[in-house]
């Protein structure tokens, strides 16, 4: 595996940049084989952390990542799955999970998350199922995703396991983490992970009208070796180094280390 830069919270460490599976092995798309790859590609780069969820792709998405992994130290690897906003209540998750469990080929999830709230089932239900599944040995952490801090706090006062993080869309396109998700995570010992970093890759295309951001001097030689990975594994077109627009993503997102960041390796 390639050189990749660690950050620890609370004993797990995680790589900075992480593999997304959103629209892997949807209809149209890529080869079940071209997804695989991308996805050996990226762990192979370093990438050890894999996001998917049950309802990418209706589960598919989860079968290429089971197959993508085959032949690595599951030790080695941190896999992140989500549960559906309509499979909340307390027997769902459980059936939920345990579907995951199946079609990811493996006997433990590292973290399971709520991927969105759902205001007509309480969050105390959830997690508690969450909490039962940690207890069964079944997934190691849990989380949230696309929570508000008044969200995460009602989470963490329902569980008896740590809220290890909040999965929230965070890019130089949408900076709202920023208000006061960021802070929180920051002062909680959480990790704050983002989604679409790279703004769906609006962002890799010139003459994006992009916000307007001061952008301070960053080691050349860290934002060199991050393009490098991020063109090997596909995950941008080439030339995507030609553009200004994109050093500025590079130094955005090198100066986030604290953040496991999921980079949507595709097209």
């Amino acid at each position: 595996m390639s050189r990749m830069e660690f950050k620890t919270i609370s004993g797990v460490k995680l790589p900075v940049l992480g593999i997304g599976t959103w629209k892997m092995g949807m209809a149209g798309g890529l080869t079940d084989k071209q997804e695989i790859d991308a996805i050996k590609a990226a762990v192979d780069l370093g990438m050890t952390h894999i996001d998917t969820a049950e309802i990418y792709s209706e589960g598919h998405s989860e079968e290429l990542v089971a197959e993508a992994i085959k032949g690595y130290d599951r030790n080695d690897l941190f896999i992140t799955t989500k549960v559906w906003r309509t499979n909340l209540e307390y027997d769902a998750v459980i059936k939920a999970a345990k579907g995951s469990l199946e079609r990811l080929e493996t006997s433990y999830i590292d973290l399971l998350l709520i991927h969105w709230p759902n205001p007509e089932i309480p969050i105390s239900e959830t997690i508690a199922a969450m909490d039962y599944l940690v207890e069964q040995g079944l997934v190691k952490h849990i989380g949230v995703s696309n929570f508000s801090v008044e969200q995460i706090k009602e989470a963490q006062g329902n569980s008896k396991n740590a809220i290890f993080t909040d999965q929230v869309e965070y890019s130089l396109e949408d900076l709202s983490p920023e208000k006061d998700i960021l802070s929180y995570c920051q002062q909680n010992n959480m990790f704050l992970t983002a989604y679409s970093p790279l703004g769906r890759g609006n962002l890799a295309y010139p003459g994006y009208n992009q916000p307007r951001v001061v952008i301070p001097y960053y080691n050349l030689n860290i934002l060199k070796y991050v393009l490098e990975t991020l063109m090997r594994g596909n995950t941008l077109k080439r030339k995507l180094a030609r553009h200004l627009s994109s050093i500025k993503l590079l130094r955005w997102i090198y100066r986030k280390l604290f953040f496991s960041f999921n980079i949507i390796a595709q097209k």
